[in-house]
């Protein structure tokens, strides 16, 4: 590649080069191949290779110690991904690849070390500087896994609308749980500040927690979910219960990852009462992906959709009936059911109406293809498109 004068490939070798060295743990040598690979890369102006080679420059720099230098790498590295994500989304997604797999590690190994560093500082200005650069690494990992899920611009389309992550209301909190290896990270993000607090359970005795709550709460007869929601309750809310209590909180935005997308938080239990009956609970999937401002407080325009019959092979949903009536009692509106809830009505509806609420009860069914996601309506299904 040198003697061809062919930059790209050089760096390439390079960069794969340096990945054998760190297999033999000789993490000097990687680092300093690496950073050859860098610098060819820059020659060429290659952002793909680039992302690449300032991830694993990161992790040889952080195996030698050097956690400065490591966050650095990691910086570039995000900012190189940020320049061709639509492009390797679109690779992923024709090779089969995860994004989960394949970039979310990126995301997750810098977060990690963010947090590390902020648990080591005195001055409160650095913390909130790197809690904040924390946080905001989370969300672009949100969004990147939902770009990547969606095939399509609407993720980055709505980003660029949306607030700034850390813009919430005086009695709110968002709470971005971080599930790494060795430990839980609570990020607490309030309006005037960040709070962090480390939980020690390691990664695969919490997901397998979260798999035992969810599993109990599908049994309808028993009461069997309790003590588990407890178990979860003390690793997600009492570490931070005071900090909610002393600034008055009223709700809780709630960011899951991973196997925290599967639980209801409001059915959490602190051994008295259930979470639900202390908060105002939301849950999004990141704050740059909506708009994080309250509903205008005045009469509210509200479409209420649901089915309580089996149809196309889906079980019946008996409490949805009762489920509407209780919302239009306290917020009036407009109800589709059963037989009314078709697919012509709604997009009449939302194309003739204004709605500021759209509820929708129903069976669902949600794969890794979106093309196979949808929401049951009474004559078909509303798909994503």
């Amino acid at each position: 590649a040198e003697a061809l004068h062919d930059q790209r490939s050089a760096s390439f070798a390079l960069g794969l080069l340096a990945q054998a060295h760190a297999r033999e743990s000789r993490h000097e040598e990687a680092a300093r191949l690496s950073a050859r690979a860098i610098f060819l890369a820059q020659q060429i102006q290659a952002p793909d290779l680039l992302y690449r080679w300032h991830w694993q420059h990161a992790r040889y720099l952080l195996a030698q110690g050097d956690e400065d230098g490591a966050l650095t790498g990691y910086r570039r590295a995000a900012y190189h991904l940020q320049l061709i994500r639509n492009d390797l989304i679109a690779a992923s997604a024709a090779s089969g690849s995860s994004f989960r797999a394949a970039l979310a590690p990126l995301y997750f190994e810098f977060a990690d070390l963010l947090l590390r560093r902020t648990r080591k500082l005195a001055d409160r200005a650095q913390q909130q500087r790197l809690l904040a650069e924390a946080r905001d690494v989370v969300e672009q990992s949100k969004s990147a896994e939902l770009q990547d899920y969606f095939q399509d611009g609407c993720v980055a389309a709505q980003e660029a609308r949306a607030a700034e992550a850390g813009v919430v209301g005086e009695r709110t909190a968002v709470l971005y749980p971080v599930i790494l290896a060795d430990r839980l990270e609570l990020l607490l993000s309030f309006a005037d500040g960040l709070i962090q607090v480390t939980v020690p359970v390691k990664s695969g005795e919490l997901i397998e927690e979260i798999r035992r709550f969810r599993a109990a709460l599908e049994k309808r007869t028993t009461r069997e979910f309790l003590p588990r929601g407890q178990e979860l309750y003390d690793r997600l809310i009492r570490p931070i219960s005071e900090e909610l209590a002393s600034r008055g909180t009223e709700t809780i935005v709630f960011v899951p990852d991973g196997a925290l997308r599967t639980i209801p938080l409001a059915a959490l239990h602190d051994g008295k009462d259930f979470l639900i009956r202390r908060y105002a609970l939301a849950t999004t999937p990141g704050l740059k992906l909506t708009e994080p401002r309250p509903l205008p407080v005045r009469a509210m325009n509200v479409l209420l959709n649901g089915l309580t019959l089996p149809v196309q092979g889906f079980s019946s949903l008996p409490n949805v009936g009762n489920e509407l009536n209780a919302i239009e009692k306290l917020f009036g509106g407009k109800q589709l059911r059963d037989r009314d809830y078709v697919l012509g009505n709604l997009e009449r509806e939302l194309r003739s109406e204004p709605y500021d609420i759209v509820h929708i009860a129903s069976h669902g069914q949600f794969q890794g293809d979106p093309k196979n996601s949808f929401l049951l309506a009474y004559d078909g299904k509303l798909t994503m498109d």
